[in-house]
């Protein structure tokens, strides 16, 4: 089939390539490997490697993809590169890229960007953390007293994705202790994904004494998203009529199907 497309015309060869280009991104295994090799022979990576130093940033950007999508041998120092280019949405598109890459290189500096948003939003470099197949060891305490409350939220959501053995007792200080009320939220959110029977402690003191009512009903939620034996108590007393009316109604099951 290679030899088949080499054969075609220029206008049909490169509608072949811009074909092969869109589909990279939506398929695995034995079809990813044919089409990376088809982008391969006929060129296009080395011509993204010329790209990726372009005076064009628009050009950088799809060479950043193509890279990331191919990965061929030397992508991941071309994509650290780029993750540092002067314009910014080139840097978050190889910061994506270096996410599918799956190389213990390209952790470490998705892990140096997710601490510097103002370069990269953490979003992105944390989004590419979890993109990434191999194991990713994510320390949240590195990470909850970074200055950024947005890195601060965004570690949070990252670590009850990837939950170690300290998750719970983490989060629960942090619900507890952050300055930053969105952060606290987030925390409380994480809890009630990671289902630790640690978490419980800390929702049931931000459900009934956080100042911020934000907290206390996410607090609250997270709490009825736990095994019932754990928090039975609590959301008894949380669906008193002393209550917040939001908390209480935070505090009753989800309805069926939502």
């Amino acid at each position: 089939m290679i030899d088949q497309i080499k054969s075609l015309r220029i206008f049909a060869r490169q509608q072949a390539l811009d074909i092969s280009f869109r589909m990279l991104a939506e398929v695995s295994g034995e079809s990813q490997r044919n089409l990376a090799l088809l982008m391969t022979e006929l060129g296009a990576v080395q011509k993204a490697f010329t790209r990726a130093r372009s005076k064009d940033s628009v050009r950088r950007a799809r060479a950043a993809e193509l890279l990331g999508l191919v990965n061929p041998v030397g992508a991941v120092d071309a994509l650290i590169t780029l993750s540092s280019d002067s314009n910014r949405e080139v840097r978050m598109v190889a910061t994506r890229a270096l996410g599918r890459t799956d190389t213990q290189l390209a952790i470490r500096q998705l892990e140096r960007l997710f601490q510097q948003p103002r370069s990269v939003p953490s979003w992105i470099s944390g989004s590419a953390l979890l993109d990434t197949a191999s194991p990713v060891d994510f320390e949240l305490s590195k990470y909850l007293g970074h200055p950024s409350p947005v890195v601060r939220q965004n570690a949070v959501t990252i670590a009850s994705l990837m939950p170690r053995s300290d998750t719970g007792l983490l989060l629960g200080r942090c619900l507890l202790d952050d300055p930053d009320r969105l952060v606290r939220v987030m925390a409380a959110r994480a809890l009630g994904r990671v289902q630790m029977r640690v978490g419980v402690e800390p929702l049931t003191t931000a459900a009934l004494s956080d100042p911020h009512k934000s907290v206390r009903i996410a607090a609250t939620q997270a709490l009825a998203q736990l095994p019932s034996p754990w928090t039975s108590d609590a959301l008894v007393y949380l669906k008193s009529p002393k209550m917040d009316p939001a908390v209480q109604r935070a505090a009753l099951p989800a309805p069926h199907g939502v």
